[in-house]
């Protein structure tokens, strides 16, 4: 995103490539900059890809239930 948002100084970049933008935001920001916006792509993430998984184990039962009529998962 920082390479995205980068103003022209001078008409030269502000970064010169991702290893800059790095070493320029841990020594002005801090390391911890590094992880700014992680903890709502997790709350938006998380729930979507347990809700994900919940759907891919019922339609697999469906799947063996009605179209291979089997009882249980795998054939056992």
């Amino acid at each position: 995103m920082k390479i995205q948002n980068m103003k022209t100084i001078n008409g030269k970049p502000e970064y010169s490539g991702p290893l800059d933008v790095l070493g320029k935001v841990i020594k002005n920001e801090g390391v911890f900059a590094l992880w700014k916006g992680f903890a709502p792509y997790y709350f938006r993430l998380g729930p979507h890809t347990v809700l994900t998984f919940i759907f891919l184990e019922q339609m697999n039962g469906a799947y063996y239930t009605f179209v291979l009529g089997q009882k249980t998962v795998g054939g056992l």
